[in-house]
């Protein structure tokens, strides 16, 4: 006979949100990871045309995220940038199959920029400090410690309409922004290093108490060392003026969800204790979801095998500041 075993189902707010984790259309799936996890969206929304995509997600203060975005067709190159808090703070690229077929271009991962040539921030959820006589957000100017004349041959490389530009931040503050534009691709150019980011970064924002729940904001991480790459830049094209798609992700913390009702009603529920081999007088036993224990799970449970997988390449069309660009090689960012 198996000896009792018994285990606590905490309450969603600690560990998964009901719902799906991803918003997806005509191909594009666009995620957003914190803590080892990926964020579980909210009353997920879409715009009367079908072009925007908006919801909700969970915010923790002093955890890292990063921003996922994948392209299962391929058929046509795309361009994303990321908007942070109403700032552009990043540019990437998934080409077409055509220019690179391998599998691994298929997805881009956005966590971090490039603020000098050895060193790197991530992006981190942060608490706003509350201030009665503020009325706006501050804004600090990146210094980059870089050879101007790289910063003016990258620019050479980019239309006027790629220049750095900032969204309505009274709109667009508590929130992650993806634009999705249709690219043609034309050719590969020069190698060259990473480009250093020189776009503006959100410090310390002093945003009034009534400011509409936002509780929290995004903000670069400590700096760390990291060289610069070299990367492989590509000439192109917009096909679109706006945006083919747009994913929103709005942030707030969990109590603030709840208020809002954004969340279902189970996150509110107490811990229930779970026999994982219930007798046969205890097949009625329900979960708190209302779900039936079944009838034929009356084995041992087997040990969970854990295996690392190794990280494979991925394409970065990198920042704001530089042409689109292909990584070379996948690089995980480090846990701080």
């Amino acid at each position: 006979m198996y000896p009792r075993m018994w285990q606590t189902r905490e309450p969603n707010p600690h560990y998964a949100v009901p719902g799906t984790q991803s918003l997806r259309v005509a191909g594009l799936t666009c995620w957003v990871n914190s803590g080892q996890r990926h964020k579980h969206v909210c009353s997920p929304k879409i715009s009367p045309d079908g072009r925007t995509f908006t919801c909700w997600i969970e915010s923790i203060a002093g955890q890292e995220f990063t921003v996922h975005w994948h392209n299962n067709v391929r058929n046509v190159a795309l361009e994303g940038q990321l908007y942070i808090d109403g700032v552009l703070c990043d540019t990437h690229i998934i080409p077409d199959a055509h220019l690179s077929p391998q599998p691994h271009y298929a997805t881009v991962h956005i966590g971090w920029a490039q603020t000098s040539d050895d060193t790197r921030q991530n992006f981190v959820f942060s608490n706003i400090t509350p201030s009665s006589g503020s009325t706006g957000l501050a804004f600090s100017q990146f210094s980059p410690k870089m050879n101007s004349l790289l910063i003016l041959a990258l620019t050479l490389l980019i239309d006027d309409d790629d220049k750095i530009k900032s969204d309505n931040l009274a709109d667009t503050f508590g929130t992650i922004k993806l634009e999705v534009r249709r690219i043609k691709l034309e050719r590969k150019t020069k190698r060259q290093h990473d480009p250093v980011y020189t776009g503006q970064i959100l410090r310390d924002a002093a945003v009034p108490i009534t400011n509409d729940g936002v509780l929290h904001q995004a903000k670069f991480g400590e700096e760390y060392h990291w060289p610069q790459r070299q990367i492989e830049t590509v000439r192109g094209s917009r096909i679109d003026d706006e945006p083919w798609y747009t994913f929103i992700f709005k942030y707030r913390p969990l109590k603030e969800l709840l208020r809002m009702n954004v969340v279902p009603d189970q996150f509110m529920r107490a811990p229930v204790m779970m026999d994982l081999h219930p007798r046969q007088d205890q097949y009625e036993a329900r979960t708190p979801y209302g779900v039936d224990l079944p009838h034929q799970d009356q084995r041992r449970p087997s040990p969970e095998v854990k295996t690392e997988r190794s990280p494979s390449p991925a394409l970065f069309p990198e920042s704001l500041n530089s042409p689109w660009s292909v990584k070379q090689e996948d690089e995980e960012k480090p846990l701080l």
